[in-house]
């Protein structure tokens, strides 16, 4: 038996109808954020999927949300269409925010051997879900002040964005930092997004 199947046998059936649906709304998300954007795509997600009303995880919650993250990484790599990890937390967000999680997008930046990088994740009360240790500077609220105004929130311009990232971090980059801002892409200066 290949790898692959015996990994898939191994899932539970509620896990496999998961996965499976992610495998199927990836692309979707992946193809609307290449021709529309992430505002757009942000805006459409949530209309699609009608959110609830918000709620403190319990335990089990984290623990779902999580292996929900984790099967999006694998349909994100083993699906149809490679989605990266912008469509994978757009969908997650959006999936967790139907059940009355108030998860949050977060987009992170780092120099990795002098190339400039950018990867998107999802967080739940306060949780990372389904990353190894980040080294990405997020674009977080700053510490005790509860001020969201660096999270990307459907309707809010991601442009402005750029102008909330510390300087040392750029070094000299600003260009393509706003390009992250905005998340478009830009066949002169696309900034390599890690799937």
């Amino acid at each position: 038996m290949s790898g692959r199947l015996a990994a898939w046998r191994a899932l539970s059936g509620a896990d496999q109808r998961r996965l499976l649906g992610l495998a199927c709304g990836l692309p979707v998300v992946e193809t609307s954020l290449q021709c529309i954007g992430a505002q757009r795509t942000a805006s459409w997600l949530s209309r699609a999927i009608k959110p609830r009303a918000i709620h403190a995880p319990a335990a089990a919650e984290l623990q779902q949300a999580d292996r929900l993250a984790h099967l999006a990484a694998i349909a994100g790599r083993r699906g149809i269409l490679q989605a990266r990890c912008l469509s994978q937390a757009m969908l997650v967000r959006a999936l967790l925010r139907r059940r009355g999680l108030d998860a949050v997008l977060q987009v992170g930046v780092r120099k990795d051997s002098g190339q400039f990088d950018a990867h998107a994740w999802v967080e739940l009360d306060g949780h990372t879900l389904a990353q190894a240790p980040l080294q990405h500077l997020p674009l977080q609220p700053s510490p005790g002040t509860g001020d969201r105004s660096t999270c990307i929130e459907p309707g809010k311009p991601l442009s402005a964005l750029a102008g909330k990232l510390a300087p040392h971090v750029l070094g000299g980059r600003e260009h393509q930092v706003a390009q992250v801002a905005r998340l478009a892409p830009d066949p002169g200066a696309r900034p390599k997004i890690q799937p």
